[in-house]
């Protein structure tokens, strides 16, 4: 059953990356969530490198360090539902904040896999 989590985790991760072609910017965005995505199916498929682990977890931090000041420039203006409609020159914090939030994901899916492979080998 974890195996199939570690899979559709995965693929959420290979959507995320092929939504990213269309970015401005679509190099570091399709390699960190291609990243992501290799290494949790690689846990899927009881490998892991804790090299390339921590190769894509440093990359995810990198992005959310450039955007956490969208992100907080997005919670000081109170306006919530922003997130979900356009982006607007008026509200420039919307992008970087689905960036960052993206990348929280991310690193949220990389640090359970890195935790359940030290976990099995204590």
């Amino acid at each position: 059953m974890e195996k199939l989590l570690y899979l559709i985790v995965a693929g959420l991760m290979v959507v995320a990356a092929a939504i990213q072609f269309n970015d401005p910017d679509p190099i570091y965005w399709v390699a960190v969530y291609a990243g992501t995505a290799a290494v949790i199916a690689g846990r899927g498929f009881n490998y892991f490198s804790r090299f390339w682990a921590a190769v894509v977890i440093g990359g995810v931090i990198a992005g959310m360090l450039v955007t956490i000041g969208g992100f907080a420039g997005y919670i000081r203006s109170g306006d919530f539902g922003s997130i979900f409609g356009d982006m607007l020159a008026s509200k420039p914090y919307v992008e970087e904040s689905r960036e960052f939030l993206g990348l929280l994901l991310a690193l949220t899916a990389l640090t359970w896999c890195y935790r359940r492979q030290r976990k099995e080998q204590l």
